[in-house]
């Protein structure tokens, strides 16, 4: 009789309980939506990123919001330097 009880307890909650892990899925599918609209705003910015330099040379190191270094080029490193 204990065990019905207890059945018919968990019958009843049932349809709450399908309620609340709806509307988890549903609050977790919009958090994808989300992402996925943030991960479209950041490629567009890339594309609106361009790199200059005040000087001719090669990135040798990228961090963000930092400077790149400078690296002096050498005719050991590209047969066809000039100066």
């Amino acid at each position: 009789m204990i065990q019905s009880q207890a059945d018919l307890k968990t019958a009843q909650t049932a349809p709450d309980q399908v309620k609340i892990q709806k509307a988890k899925a549903d609050q977790a599918a919009a958090q994808v939506e989300q992402a996925r609209a943030a991960l479209v705003q950041a490629r567009l910015n890339l594309g609106y990123t361009k790199i200059v330099s005040p000087a001719n040379g090669i990135i040798t190191k990228e961090e963000p919001g930092g400077y790149a270094e400078r690296q002096r080029r050498t005719e050991f490193d590209d047969p066809g330097f000039a100066g």
